[in-house]
């Protein structure tokens, strides 16, 4: 009679191999999505260049703008900041005008569903006297990277360039409704 040790293994190698399997298969979809996505990857990267090299007075209000991506890593990263002044109302009487460092990110992950990629843009400012007066915002949409192009790159560029909101953004880029956060 076999020992529950050998049973059990034998029945751990089965889900491994299953589990494998299946991750093999998704690798395949994010390798093609991947490819799919690096020429769009590729003009965004370069209008954001573009953005960096202008100067100061150009490109305001951006300070700074970059992105980041790691080898083999499903992420693509892009993003600004800039200060700017934002109204607070204290009460209905007292408006009080802080300026704000404020943080826009778009983080574009390659997703296992063919022809999918994941857009979460994140908004982030604080007062820069005081760390605990922070506004956030962070919305996830899915869209087709067939979808994506110049244009959807161009409405990316005035977001992280502070003249759209999100909202306005998500607007321009076809995404899947169901999948909306």
């Amino acid at each position: 009679m076999p020992h529950f040790i050998d049973e059990a293994q034998e029945r751990e190698k089965e889900i491994n191999k299953n589990i494998q399997e299946e991750n093999m298969q998704q690798s395949e979809f994010v390798k093609q999505n991947t490819e799919l996505f690096l020429p769009f990857h590729k003009i965004v990267a370069s209008q954001i260049e573009k953005i960096a090299a202008l100067n100061a007075e150009s490109r305001r209000p951006v300070i700074e703008i970059g992105f980041t991506h790691l080898e083999n890593d499903g992420n693509f990263e892009y993003y600004a900041s800039s200060y700017r002044p934002f109204v607070r109302k204290k009460y209905w009487f007292i408006k009080k005008e802080k300026i704000f460092i404020w943080w826009r990110r778009i983080i574009i992950t390659i997703c296992e569903k063919p022809d999918t990629v994941k857009i979460t843009l994140y908004e982030k400012g604080y007062d820069e006297l005081d760390y605990t007066d922070v506004i956030k915002k962070k919305t996830k949409i899915y869209a087709a990277i067939h979808n994506l192009n110049e244009q959807t790159s161009l409405w990316m560029m005035d977001f992280l360039g502070y003249k759209i909101p999100i909202h306005e953004l998500i607007q321009h880029i076809p995404h899947e409704e169901n999948h909306h956060h």
